[in-house]
């Protein structure tokens, strides 16, 4: 993991020169450890949650294991002891020192049901995904958003093809898994990963009792990847109540192994949808649950759409975290009268918008912009924006009234 330059470190390094406390989040082996160790000096005493020594003396005495004075403190894995919280602020208060403590974990310990201090003003959080495409391919200049809202000059890729795009889905981002090249053991990696999650984290966040019922809402929910998020039918398919299934997402939320993406609102149009989809956070540990293989993904259409939407949102998710901070806002748009657009991009500084349409297939047809033809016309005619169908054919074609057919590896290359 550590051949991998994490584009995130730039945001910690700042984080940690302008605020007490730095939270570094995100789902468990995407490499949160193995980045703060090199980007942190020997002034850092190094204390992990995952010592049963030392989770025993947190959670049995917690001011005492925060003390007054000594090194700065990193503390790995803090969503297991929530009660250190209110330590870390007293102790923040009294010397207001930038950079002194710094914290990781696989979820977020401020959003717990047991946190009882949100840490508000004391601490900035950064969100470490798993591995992109830029940071695989050793490519800093991940430059997709720049193009998008500037000269949109997107090039040619004779090299992309659909199998290359569905291989890099189910890889995935978890750097392990993602450098596995046999996917019978990379599969098996993915089914440690669940069991360890269900038998071990989940007690951490939750006394969950039904694991059988969390187990196939978690496999639903892969299936579910990309579509609108319905509550009711999920609980419905599962044989349970509601509030059952919003808490149990809610979980999988807090731990990052799913992500909520709004639906567009700003418009007066009264027939909007207002659901927002659900999106797994990797495309390589869904297509685990499902079973799915490269052979199987490429003669369903279903799948193979379903995998590279989730893949483009991973990635447009990740770059959206490497760009400045809070500029970019990602949404999907879709209306009772069938107009739908996977993802639409906001730029807050400028106002410009940038509708993204992904086709798995390798070609395209001028059809193809019709949503996002109609959303430029009808919804915002009086806005900047740019219409973009991403797809795995190796042609860029520039076409009237802004709108830009691109190859998928314009994510990353």
């Amino acid at each position: 993991m550590s051949d991998f330059e994490r584009f995130s470190a730039e945001h910690i390094l700042k984080a940690l020169q302008v605020s007490r406390i730095v939270l570094l989040s995100g789902a468990r082996q995407t490499g949160k450890t193995t980045l703060l160790k090199a980007l942190s000096s020997s002034e850092y005493a190094y204390r992990t949650l995952d010592d049963p020594v030392l989770l025993d003396l947190a959670r049995s005495d917690p001011v005492s294991f925060i003390p007054k004075q000594g090194d700065k403190m990193m503390i790995d894995e803090v969503q297991r002891v929530p009660e250190l919280l209110p330590v870390l602020k007293m102790r923040s208060d009294e010397t207001n020192e930038k950079g002194r403590y710094l914290l990781s974990g696989s979820a977020d310990v401020t959003a717990l049901p047991d946190a009882r201090e949100s840490l508000a003003g004391r601490i900035r959080k950064v969100r470490l995904r798993g591995l992109c495409q830029a940071e695989i391919e050793r490519n800093p200049q991940h430059s997709f958003l720049e193009k998008a809202f500037g000269d949109r000059s997107f090039r040619d890729d004779p090299e992309l093809t659909k199998a290359d795009v569905i291989g890099r889905a189910l890889r995935g981002g978890f750097p392990e898994a993602a450098m596995t090249d046999d996917p019978q053991d990379r599969n098996g990696w993915y089914r440690a990963y669940i069991d360890a999650l269900m038998t071990r984290d989940l007690q951490d966040i939750l006394q969950i009792r039904r694991f059988d019922t969390m187990r196939q809402l978690f496999s639903l929910l892969a299936a579910w990847s990309s579509k609108e998020m319905r509550v009711s039918d999920i609980a419905a398919k599962l044989g349970v109540s509601r509030p059952t299934v919003d808490s149990y997402i809610n979980v999988l939320s807090l731990m990052y192994m799913c992500d909520r993406l709004p639906p567009w609102l700003d418009t007066d149009y009264e027939r909007i949808a207002k659901h927002e989809k659900i999106f797994m956070t990797d495309c390589g540990l869904a297509a685990s649950l499902l079973d799915w293989t490269a052979d199987s993904v490429e003669i369903d259409a279903d799948k193979c759409g379903k995998l590279v939407e989730t893949f483009v949102y991973n990635e447009l998710a990740a770059l959206i975290g490497f760009s400045a901070a809070g500029d970019y806002s990602l949404y999907h748009y879709r209306d009772r009268v069938q107009h739908e657009i996977d993802f639409i991009l906001k730029k807050r500084s400028t106002g410009q918008l940038v509708g993204i349409e992904v086709k798995a297939g390798y070609v395209a047809r001028t059809d193809a912009f019709k949503h996002l033809k109609y959303f430029k016309k009808t919804i915002v005619p009086d806005k900047d924006f740019t219409g973009i169908v991403l797809y795995t054919g190796p042609h860029a074609i520039a076409y009237a009234d802004n709108m830009y057919l691109t190859p998928m590896s314009a994510l990353w290359r």
